[in-house]
């Protein structure tokens, strides 16, 4: 169902509004709660997967390294850069299933998405020499940080928290 344009225009202050700009700033409020969305999904799981790793890392000697030794700027680091990746995804997540909401599309950019930042940590990995174990996890553990983000973002859509697109109303 499409909502009247009219409205959004009307939202706009001021009577010169150009009614693209308001399309266009109403475009943009639904792409930064996407990503704030997603951004929180990929920050607590994140934290859920690292405070997990703690008891892995002591259970298996041979992912030492996915153990952090308490809260420091390395950890804080990780942690900011994945949810800016998040944040990212979520954008990039809304606009590619706007208008096609096929789920091999969704599918498709947390793949996209997991794979790249999945490779950078193997890649660190191959660098470190021989102990490439903790860095293949980690490798997984990006695809699982994009798939919750995508189940948040579907849950959020469905919702009509956030819009597919400004010109649509959800019909649930």
């Amino acid at each position: 169902m499409v909502a009247p344009t009219e409205e959004l225009i009307a939202s706009v202050p001021g009577p010169e509004a150009d009614p693209i700009l308001a399309l266009q700033a109403a475009e943009r409020q639904e792409s930064i709660k996407a990503a704030l969305f997603s951004a929180v999904a990929v920050a607590v799981t994140f934290s859920a997967l690292t405070a997990f790793n703690q008891i892995v890392a002591t259970a298996i000697p041979s992912l030492w390294m996915l153990q952090m030794q308490g809260l420091n700027w390395q950890g804080l680091g990780s942690g900011a850069i994945a949810t800016l990746a998040g944040c990212v995804f979520g954008i990039n997540y809304r606009y590619a299933v706007r208008t096609d909401r096929n789920p091999h599309l969704g599918s498709g950019v947390v793949m996209a998405f997991g794979t790249v930042r999945g490779l950078a940590q193997l890649d660190v990995g191959l660098m470190a020499q021989g102990v490439i174990w903790p860095f293949v996890v980690l490798a997984a553990e990006s695809l699982f940080l994009f798939a919750i983000a995508r189940l948040v973002l579907d849950l959020v859509l469905r919702l009509g928290w956030v819009k597919y697109s400004v010109l649509e109303t959800n019909s649930d």
